[in-house]
């Protein structure tokens, strides 16, 4: 058992053979008597008997209960480790049988208010209301009314029924609609009854024209679903959610269960991906459409292709783009090829390309050897890629095109940043400022600068005369990001400055238009750019091609 009374005094639980008492033992010990709990012991060791155990709750990793003892009061009630099975049984069985009861108590209390509610709207059923209307019971909305000649309600037809089922006579009340609900829908009868099926009674207007019992619960049809369906598909692509979404979260289906009263479930994952497979359909049809009305204006798209590879998985991505009359630019994908089984070969991403094109209305293309048939490079203007290898080498031989500008300026980078000693200080004088704003005292107590971040004099030149030119590159950069509107026109004066700057012999000139006489450092890596061979005026002439892409073919 855990500590009794005051001060260091323990005692430590074990069985008696009957099971009834609980003892304790151990130097130290006081006795409890019935008369006084805080007698000196008389003996080693003395019975306590347990009376009930009141409640349970855990203290530090272990669990205690709450002892009633035989013969004393409340207030001497102790918490004790585990140790008497029966009792502690006994106690959880009585909890688990008290919070039974007490939700049997909930649910009948439940079944009993809309059990009221609905004997009212019977009663009321076919009287109008304060307001003109007609009382309406919960379990009319899973029913539609059919009228005579003369205008009234003859007969009901349950719309849980197939449509070929027999309607229900209707003579004043519900009580034929509960009777069908109970022998042939129980399952929608009990979520009435527990209030999960259906809100309170409605009230319907005379002048309504709705020929539905409960006017306020919206009636999803076939086509309706499926747009939804379609809707909730897009999202899923689009925002990068999983396509299980919509069948196991259960918050999200709540949410369509409250908007249509039960009337639209979400959709499975097989019906998710037979969306997905809908709108790639869907998709390819529209391009098909806009590259037709590109070809009567007589108008070439341009076109860029890039593989993605992540855990086995290759998607080999080609997108098409062009000009309208207004000169936005326009970005549509052409094909998502899966790549995984097939080597990424120039001459395989070349025939990729081919015949994903000729599959839209680019051209023509045939596998045979003598390529005489294949047109669609005529119907290509200009092609972009990165630098790598198998596409540089044969995957555009075929095609008019040039490699990103982007990636050759990153290219460019990459190689002035690869110089030992301009790399040191771009290690150096990363995250530098995280020191700055926690301390704005220069020196450390040992004499040292920030650390790793201490640079010297001739550091701090390398430094300042390498972000002149890696300014310029993101300049470069930045007016490259638009996605609606050409910039070439922007970005062509700053390419032509970071290619002037990049050539070893040109001296650097700041703000101030004080000439600075370059860094030896900074020279070499400066030498290295044009040694890679990725000079950055073999850019100009492209991108002067490629800013005009309504052309004529």
């Amino acid at each position: 058992m855990g500590k009794r009374g005051r001060g260091p005094a323990r005692a430590k639980a074990r069985s008696s053979s009957s099971g009834v008492t609980l003892v304790a033992q151990g130097k130290g010990l006081v006795k409890r008597s019935q008369q006084n709990p805080f007698d000196p012991a008389g003996s080693d060791e003395t019975d306590y008997a347990v009376r009930v155990i009141k409640a349970e709750r855990v203290k530090g990793d272990a669990a205690q209960w709450l002892v009633g003892w035989e013969g004393f009061s409340d207030k001497e009630d102790t918490g004790h480790l585990a140790g008497y099975e029966a009792e502690i049984r006994e106690f959880r069985e009585r909890k688990k049988a008290e919070a039974s009861k007490a939700e049997s108590e909930v649910a009948a209390q439940k079944r009993k208010r809309i059990e009221e509610e609905e004997l009212r709207s019977i009663e009321d059923d076919g009287f109008e209301d304060a307001q003109g209307g007609k009382r309406r019971s919960a379990v009319c909305k899973h029913f539609r009314i059919q009228k005579n000649e003369t205008g009234k309600v003859a007969n009901v037809r349950c719309c849980l029924c197939p449509p070929e089922s027999k309607s229900i006579p209707y003579s004043g009340n519900t009580t034929n609609l509960r009777v069908h609900l109970t022998s042939c829908h129980k399952d929608e009868y009990c979520k009435l009854l527990e209030g999960n099926g259906s809100d309170a009674g409605t009230t319907e207007t005379e002048g309504s024209s709705q020929h539905t019992l409960d006017a306020l619960v919206p009636q999803v049809s076939a086509e309706k679903r499926d747009e939804l369906h379609k809707l909730i598909t897009k999202w899923l692509v689009r925002c990068g959610r999983p396509l299980t979404l919509p069948e196991h979260d259960q918050e999200f289906r709540e949410v369509f269960y409250c908007l249509t009263k039960g009337q639209y479930v979400p959709p499975t994952y097989h019906t998710v991906v037979e969306n997905v497979l809908k709108l790639s359909v869907e998709g390819k049809e529209r391009l098909v459409r806009s590259l037709k009305d590109l070809k009567e204006e007589g108008i070439l798209p341009s076109m860029c292709r890039d593989m993605w590879s992540q855990g086995g998985i290759s998607i080999f991505g080609i997108l098409v783009y062009w000009l309208d009359e207004y000169f936005e630019v326009h970005e549509r994908l052409l094909a998502a090829i899966p790549f995984s089984n097939v080597r990424h070969t120039g001459v395989e991403l070349e025939k990729a390309t081919k015949v994903a094109c000729a599959e839209v209305g680019l051209g023509e293309y045939s596998d045979a050897v003598d390529d005489k048939m294949t047109t669609v490079c005529d119907t290509i203007h200009a092609t972009c890629s990165d630098n790598a290898s198998n596409i540089v080498s044969a995957g555009w031989e075929s095609f008019d095109g040039h490699e990103c500008c982007d990636h050759t300026i990153a290219l460019i980078v990459l190689a002035f940043l690869d110089q030992p000693n301009v790399k040191k200080v771009a290690v150096q004088m990363y995250d530098v400022e995280s020191p700055l704003k926690a301390n704005s005292a220069a020196p450390n107590p040992d004499g040292s600068v920030y650390r790793h971040h201490q640079l010297m004099l001739h550091e701090w030149e390398i430094f300042r005369e390498s972000m002149y030119l890696l300014r310029y590159a993101k300049e470069a950069v930045d007016l490259l990001q638009s996605t609606k509107t050409v910039t070439a026109i922007l970005f062509l004066p700053v390419a032509g400055r970071l290619a002037d700057i990049s050539h070893p012999t040109t001296p650097l000139k700041f703000e101030n238009d004080r000439v600075v006489i370059t860094n030896e450092d900074v020279k070499e890596a400066r030498a290295r750019v044009r040694v890679h061979g990725v000079h950055i005026s073999l850019v100009q002439p492209y991108i002067c091609k490629t800013a005009n892409s309504r052309t004529s073919p």
